[in-house]
């Protein structure tokens, strides 16, 4: 598994690996990654106590929570979840691309 130093480093790979497989274009803007406390999240999230551990809000374009338990550089399926929701920015920005 490929190491990250950054943050920024593994939304680029990740970005590039969509753009590479897909037909989602590079965004136009790299996407701001928010580390919240559960607690926070699950309020922003569901407005209530849940189990979410990321969540991308369709009123806040290029934003995306992710529980501070996460640890997408050095965890392979945190990653996946930090994937996933960068599909859902691309989604959001090309009009639900599929």
């Amino acid at each position: 598994m490929e190491k990250f130093e950054h943050i920024n480093e593994l939304i680029v790979a990740l970005l590039f690996w969509i753009t590479s497989h897909t037909d989602y274009k590079y965004p136009a803007q790299e996407p701001i990654i928010e580390f919240v406390e559960q607690n926070k999240l699950s309020e922003i999230a569901c407005s209530k106590p849940c189990e979410i551990l990321a969540y991308t809000p369709e009123n806040i374009k290029y934003k995306i929570y992710l529980s501070s338990n996460l640890d997408p550089l050095e965890n392979v399926c945190h990653r996946g979840i930090l994937l996933h929701e960068l599909i859902h920015v691309l989604q959001d920005e090309q009009n639900g691309l599929t």
